[in-house]
């Protein structure tokens, strides 16, 4: 038996491990972070250039707002032709166009709004959050570095959940008891664990 003491090498290797990349292709604009850096879940990690993405956002607001107007007017109309046919002044069938309008003026809203939501998500994904908190492992961007999806620009480990790996010999399993404490040695450093 190996007695009170003996020694083993092994690894330590982290359960959850993450390659990011960017949401989108672009250009790096800030870099937040650096390798050895602690990062909470959320954080920003890098950021790409996100001025014309903004501009379309901008746009797309724009045309939002033209079609709400447009809805506000079509409803107006149709309440002006239901009064003129109250009196008389004009055919029913006015209504009916007026409603058509105002149906057709909706629809146009649904799909402007619906545009600025894809654009403002599409500028939000010009950020790189980290996924949970950890340790930056490495980073392998800079500003002014052209990026682009599935290149991995950060990595990412999850210290929470570490691993021990060891290679114990077959004849030696008996020696190990669970529950047991052990020393473990790393770069120098003694910790006790469970």
């Amino acid at each position: 038996a190996f007695g009170e003491r003996f020694e083993l090498t092994g690894d330590v290797a982290a359960e959850r491990r993450a390659r990011l990349s960017p949401r989108v292709d672009g250009l790096v604009a800030t870099v937040r972070v650096d390798a050895g850096d602690r990062v909470e879940a959320g954080a920003l990690l890098l950021s790409l250039d996100d001025a014309l993405a903004r501009q379309a956002l901008g746009r797309l607001t724009a045309q939002a707002a033209e079609a709400q107007a447009r809805v506000t007017e079509a409803e107006r109309l149709l309440a002006e032709a239901r009064q003129l046919v109250e009196r008389q002044f004009v055919p029913a069938s006015q209504v009916a166009t007026r409603e058509a309008e105002l149906e057709l003026a909706r629809a146009a809203l649904a799909s402007a709004r619906a545009a600025e939501r894809e654009q403002a998500e599409l500028v939000e994904r010009h950020g790189l959050p980290a996924p949970f908190a950890g340790l930056v492992a490495s980073r392998q961007a800079e500003v002014g570095e052209w990026v682009q999806r599935g290149a991995t620009v950060v990595e990412l480990i999850d210290l929470d959940a570490l691993r021990i790996e060891v290679q114990v010999p077959a004849e030696r399993h008996g020696d190990l008891a669970a529950g047991a404490e052990y020393t473990l040695l790393a770069g120098g450093i003694a910790d006790e664990i469970p």
